[in-house]
């Protein structure tokens, strides 16, 4: 069986946001594993590239289903995007209109393959050594924010 990822939230954007999710993790968990083993290249974890493919390659073949559903914050102004917590998954109505797609098909994969399966990014307060921690690499790089080329000048600037 394989993860399914469903859409409570009834905004379709979010439905191709998934399709996206489903397209470009394979490819992105494919560029991490053969990155040379020796190195080390994310903030926030000790795994290996190998083990975090493999830790999030397992989780994606567990039969599991992972509700999005929608939530509107107290604060108006809340930056968050969204959040995850006890196995599912939250986002932000009031910014699902300001993100396009690949945003969203970022989001849905930093907070499932990142924070699901366990790894953390420190604080919310983003910065550059952030950009390589586990769940904020995968989103940039299933959204397309960040090539693997940035990913490695990123990696070798923080890591070396």
């Amino acid at each position: 069986m394989m993860l399914k990822v469903k859409n409570n939230t009834g905004y379709d954007k979010i439905d191709k946001a998934i399709k996206i999710f489903y397209e470009r993790v394979p490819q992105v968990l494919d560029l991490i594993y053969e990155l040379k083993p020796s190195d080390t290249y994310f903030t926030y974890t000790n795994d290996t590239n190998k083990e975090v493919a493999r830790n999030i390659q397992h989780f994606m073949s567990q039969d599991k289903i992972i509700e999005i559903n929608g939530y509107r914050p107290w604060y108006w102004r809340s930056s968050a995007i969204g959040y995850t917590s006890k196995g599912k998954y939250f986002i932000n109505t009031r910014k699902i209109k300001s993100l396009d797609v690949e945003d969203c098909a970022g989001n849905i994969t930093h907070e499932i393959l990142g924070h699901l399966v366990g790894y953390s990014h420190g604080s919310n307060r983003i910065n550059e050594k952030k950009k390589i921690s586990v769940p904020y690499a995968l989103g940039y790089l299933v959204n397309g924010e960040m090539s693997i080329t940035r990913f490695l000048d990123l990696s070798h600037k923080y890591q070396g």
